[in-house]
Parts: structure tokens; sequence; C-alpha cells
């Protein structure tokens, strides 16, 4: 999550909105290092995009994709993603992707017609650390997200560094990740 918070952080300092972030978006490298990819539903936050998306488009993986973004496309900014990297690290943690006895077509009609209620990882058995960050990642209200990619890179780095006694450590976090466990 660490890798993907930067590599979005970096997409949206140049403007680029991935819009649709999921699992299968995500490459590993033989080292394991991710790679994000698939930006075929991108948007330039600063090109206009009429031409791409209607006033009332869907766009995207709904499973993964923020309230906003399947009552309107055109409202999905960097918050979106930070959404949907959310509901990918739950799936990739839990094996289940959010609302997972959930059809697309009942979610989306549900985002709708306000009906759906708000995911909560809480009902995982991750670590209360972990459910933090993904409950703010995927709140329902935009503004209740982390508003960059780099507040949630800083947050999971933090969390790594607690989660490995490392609390004054304060060197980049993605040094702990690469070290060998016994060097930790």
């Amino acid at each position: 999550g660490l890798l993907v918070a930067r590599a979005l952080g970096r997409a949206h300092d140049e403007g680029i909105i991935h819009r649709d972030l999921k699992p299968g978006g995500i490459l590993l490298t033989p080292d394991g290092r991710p790679k994000v990819a698939d930006f075929g539903l991108a948007k330039d936050m600063w090109a206009i995009t009429s031409h791409l998306t209607g006033p009332e488009e869907t766009l995207g993986t709904v499973r993964y994709m923020p309230p906003e973004q399947v009552k309107n496309a055109r409202q999905a900014d960097g918050r979106s993603d930070i959404y949907a990297l959310g509901a990918t690290l739950f799936h990739l943690l839990t094996g289940e992707p959010p609302y997972a006895k959930k059809n697309e077509l009942e979610l989306m009609s549900q985002v709708l017609s306000g009906t759906l209620r708000p995911f909560d990882p809480g009902q995982s058995n991750l670590p209360p650390g972990v459910v933090d960050i993904l409950r703010r990642c995927m709140h329902p209200d935009p503004g209740q997200r982390y508003q960059r990619a780099q507040e949630l890179e800083q947050a999971i780095g933090a969390f790594v560094r607690e989660l490995l006694g490392l609390r004054g450590f304060t060197s980049d976090p993605e040094l702990l990740l690469s070290m060998p466990r016994a060097e930790v």
C-alpha cells in the first residue's frame, strides 16, 4: 500500500487521476514491488474531459469506486483514487472485496438511491491501525478521506513503523519493508 500510495501521489502531482484502481491494476515486479497499471480510464485533471464522460456517466469498477464517482464520473478526483486504494487494500488483506455479498448492479443501484450503508472495514479481523486507515480511505464523504495520497502514504508509514516497534525511525518506511525480517 505504501508504494502504491506513493505512485498515486506522483500521478496526482502530474494532474492524473486513475479512476479505476483495483487489485488487477496493481502488478508485481519479480522482486515483489507493486506497479500501478491500467490507466485506461485515467483523467488528466487539467484537460477538458467532457468528450469522455457525460454528466451522469459512470466509469470504472463499481466495487472499488467511491459513491461520488458512481453518481458522476466527472466528480472523480485524487480522493476517489484514495477510496479505491482503500477498497483494494481491504481486498488484498482479507481476500474479499468490499460489499462482497452484493453484486455490482445492486451496489450501483443502492449508491444512486442513497440507500447503501457506508462500508465498515472494522467487521474484519484486521489490526485496529489498519482498520482506521481503511475507514478513512473509504469514508463516503470525500472531505473526510485523506486529501492527498501523500497523507495516506504517511499514515501507512507510521503504521509500519509502529508495527515494527520503530516509532523513532524517521527515514523512508519503504526501507523497512525491503529489509529481510531478521534485520529489522
